[in-house]
């Protein structure tokens, strides 16, 4: 009996692989042909002696892969290749700071390109066909199913780990020893993947009452019996974001907070219990308290992150770049998109652009319509400049005096060349009074990362 299933198995994997080689041949033939041409199942299937269903799926593949447009009535016709067809591929390590991914194995690991996603929502069998017939640099979503994440990271696969799965040490032992990177996200599988295919344009359309917890990341927990050399592992990647920080009790209560000044000079044997102060404030909002809010809190209150809890007890934070990513996508969030202002460019240079915009109410002027403006307004000078949309890798607003309605300009300037890209500055002022200001870090190439 065992020997049958053995080759029953094989058969399986044999097929899943022919099937996926005759589609990478229909995508092979699509990619050569000129821009405009009509493509269609039936003659795919015909001309490459393939099955429609096979043809079908290809079709599918090559508008995930932007080959191909289907209109309603013009049907699906081959793409212009893209002018930035040359640049670098969209990698792993790029999609850690613009997903808000946590790293738990591997980050030496991620700077690869990501090939196949794979969702992880089925049987094991189902899994392993599709990660054997994925080719290079597949990316796994997996949810808590050790088996999958087991099979995934054995045979060299990156994963994201969704809905803040945490898996045990053993098997993140064997993702280093792979040469495997481990993410994880506090949301769902689905979440992920929309995002991923997405891009950084907004190809998911959110609406305003989108919540924290679609938003947030794992939060680093420091409970009060820790020892400072507990803060350091767990809040020096987030250091730079706010100096205050939560620390929680057992039942996972946030009981106090803790100064990262004072735990820079204390010693690291040194009892966070010593350190942390029943006094202190840090910013809380509760699972359901929409985006814009958290926005508005962050630029009155002066501070960065936001602790997101679930009956009292921390569940995440949000940062104020995850605020950005979710204007990033939304650029009219807390408004319909085609009631935002107009931009009316008044001036432009090579390195500078400035913009007139007229906020005609207070409703038009409320802080996350402005931070959707300024978003826009720097997405429109980076479109301008580089030809195209790009992604904003990470960004600090900064917001000095209430706004009231009236004429504003807003200006865009490229400051400085950075490692990862470049700084872009952005302002929104009056003749007598500047409103709000963020720096924005640009992918190099001013392509979406």
């Amino acid at each position: 009996m065992l020997p049958l299933m053995a080759a029953c198995f094989y058969f399986a994997v044999k097929l899943v692989q022919v099937v996926s080689g005759k589609k990478e041949k229909i995508i092979d033939y699509i990619s050569a042909l000129p821009a405009g041409a009509k493509v269609s199942v039936r003659n795919l299937a015909r001309d490459l002696n393939v099955s429609e269903g096979t043809a079908y799926k290809a079709i599918k593949y090559a508008e995930e892969r932007k080959l191909v447009e289907t209109k309603s009535r013009a049907g699906t016709v081959r793409l212009q290749q893209d002018v930035f067809s040359d640049a670098r591929p969209t990698l792993l390590s790029d999609e850690i700071g613009r997903l808000g991914l946590c790293v738990l194995a591997g980050e030496e690991f991620a700077d690869v390109p990501i090939g196949r996603l794979i969702l992880g929502d089925g049987s094991l069998d189902q899994f392993k066909g599709c990660l054997l017939s994925a080719g290079e640099n597949a990316l796994c979503i997996v949810g808590d199913r050790p088996d999958l994440l087991f099979f995934a990271v054995s045979h060299g696969a990156n994963v994201i780990l969704t809905c803040g799965t945490q898996p045990g040490e053993a098997l993140l032992a064997t993702a280093r020893e792979h040469g495997v990177c481990v993410l994880t996200s506090m949301q769902d599988g689905s979440t992920v993947l929309n995002y991923l295919r997405s891009g950084s344009s907004g190809g998911r359309q959110v609406s305003d009452s989108d919540m924290a917890n679609r938003w947030m990341r794992t939060p680093p927990y420091l409970y009060y019996n820790d020892v400072v050399a507990d803060w350091y592992s767990s809040y020096r990647p987030v250091f730079s974001m706010g100096s205050m920080c939560a620390v929680v009790d057992d039942n996972m209560h946030i009981c106090g907070t803790v100064d990262a000044a004072g735990v820079l000079t204390a010693s690291p044997s040194v009892k966070i219990s010593s350190l942390y102060s029943t006094q202190g404030h840090v910013f809380t909002a509760s699972e359901d308290t929409p985006m814009h809010e958290i926005a508005q809190r962050m630029i009155s209150e002066e501070c960065s992150v936001a602790y997101i809890t679930r009956d009292q007890m921390l569940s995440g934070i949000v940062t104020a770049n995850d605020v950005l990513r979710y204007y990033n996508y939304n650029p009219g969030a807390g408004s319909p998109e085609e009631n935002l202002p107009i931009l009316e460019n008044i001036s432009s240079s090579t390195q500078r652009s400035v913009y007139s915009v007229q906020l005609g109410s207070r409703k038009s002027s409320s802080t996350d319509v402005l931070l959707g403006i300024i978003n826009a307004a720097a997405k429109r000078y980076c479109n301008e400049r580089f030809g195209k949309d790009c992604a904003f890798i990470s960004g600090t607003f900064y917001s000095s005096v209430a706004t009231t309605p009236c004429e504003l300009m807003i200006s865009c300037e490229t400051t400085q060349t950075l490692s990862p890209g470049y700084a872009l500055e952005v302002e929104m002022y009056s003749e007598t009074a500047s409103y709000a200001r963020c720096v924005l870090v640009v992918a190099a190439d001013g392509t979406d990362s």
